[in-house]
């Protein structure tokens, strides 16, 4: 749960960098995680390879 809990703290940290809106970042992140439920097994899958 900490390797999860971590990269969408860089995914978060990461668009902001690129958009410098931090609420737009968090939100994008929580749209990618609400409406496309298939983003979050590619990523505990990613985890899992590692």
């Amino acid at each position: 749960m900490a390797r999860y809990a971590k990269e969408a703290v860089v995914f978060m940290l990461l668009e902001y960098a690129r958009t410098g809106d931090l609420i737009r970042s968090v939100t994008r992140w929580s749209e990618q995680i609400e409406y496309d439920t298939e983003n979050v097994y590619i990523l505990l899958d990613s985890m899992d390879e590692e």
